[in-house]
C-alpha cells in the first residue's frame, strides 16, 4: 500500500522552548511544521497559497493540514488538496532537495516571512544562534534505534551554524551539488523535522533536509536564500 504523507504548517503564535528545557520562555514564531518517516511531512506557509518544503517528501502522496494546533489535536486542522509541485533543478538537471507546493485555494492564515530578493547566504561567523521548529517525536531509543514520544506542541530550539559543511562543501550522495547549512549542536533535528524550519529573526532561512550519521550528525538545511529567485520565478513572491 502507498503512503499518505500529511503537510502540517503552523501558524504564527507562541511557542515555548522545549528542547532546552526552558519552559517559561514564551517567544513568537513564524509557520511551522511536522515531518513523521511514516506519514507526515513538514512544510512552510509562505503566502496564502504556496508551501515551501523538502523534495525528497515527492515521493508520498500528499493532503495539506494547515492551522494552529498540536499534533494530535485533528478538530483544529484544515485539510487542503494541493494544484501543483515544483521541485528545483540545476542546468545540469540535478533535482535539488527543496520543492514548492501550490494549494488548490488560498489559505486566510498567516504566514512565514522569506529572506528579500537578492539576499546574502548565511556565512561565517553566521550570527548565531538560529532556531529550528518541527513536530518530531522527542525521545529516543538506543536499544531499538527508534524514535518516539510524540510531542504535543511544536518543538523549537537553538542551534549553531558550522562551516565545514555550509555552501557547496558537502561531498556526500545526492547533497554534494546543492545549497546548504549545517548546524552542529546538542539540539539536533530527528526523524520526523524534515520539511520544517530554520528560522533568524522571524525569517526562514532554511529548510530542514537530513540528518547525518555519527560522528558527524549535522543537522543539513537547504540555503533558502540561494533558492529565492526561484521561489519568485515559480510563485511569484516577491
Amino acid at each position: 500500500m502507498n503512503k499518505m504523507s500529511n503537510i502540517l504548517t503552523q501558524t504564527p503564535d507562541k511557542w515555548k522552548e522545549k528542547k532546552d528545557r526552558d519552559e517559561d520562555r514564551d517567544e513568537e514564531f513564524d509557520p511551522s511544521a511536522r515531518l513523521s518517516v511514516s506519514s507526515y511531512c513538514g512544510g512552510n506557509l509562505i503566502s496564502d497559497q504556496w508551501i515551501l518544503t523538502a523534495a525528497h517528501c515527492e515521493k508520498y502522496f500528499f493532503k495539506v493540514a494547515l492551522g494552529k494546533y498540536s499534533s494530535g489535536q485533528a478538530a483544529e486542522k484544515i485539510i487542503h488538496p494541493f494544484s501543483e509541485k515544483h521541485i528545483y533543478k540545476d542546468s545540469t538537471g540535478h533535482s535539488h532537495d527543496i520543492m514548492l507546493l501550490k494549494l488548490s485555494k488560498p489559505s486566510t492564515l498567516p504566514t512565514i516571512n522569506l529572506p528579500p530578493i537578492g539576499c546574502t547566504s548565511p556565512t561565517a561567523p553566521f550570527n548565531n544562534p538560529y532556531t529550528i521548529m518541527g513536530w518530531s517525536d522527542t525521545k529516543y531509543n538506543p536499544k531499538t534505534k527508534e524514535y518516539y514520544h510524540e510531542p504535543k506542541n511544536l518543538q523549537c530550539g537553538d542551534v549553531d551554524l558550522v562551516k565545514s559543511c555550509t555552501g557547496r562543501d558537502l561531498t556526500i550522495g545526492q547533497y554534494k551539488k546543492e545549497h546548504l547549512l549545517c548546524s552542529n549542536s546538542a539540539c539536533q533535528a530527528c526523524p520526523g523535522d524534515s520539511g520544517g524550519s530554520l528560522v533568524k529573526d522571524g525569517v526562514l532561512v532554511g529548510i530542514n533536509v537530513a540528518i547525518l550519521k555519527p560522528p558527524s550528525q549535522y543537522t543539513i538545511y537547504m540555503d533558502v536564500c540561494a533558492y529565492r529567485q526561484w521561489i519568485k520565478d515559480t510563485a511569484g513572491i516577491n
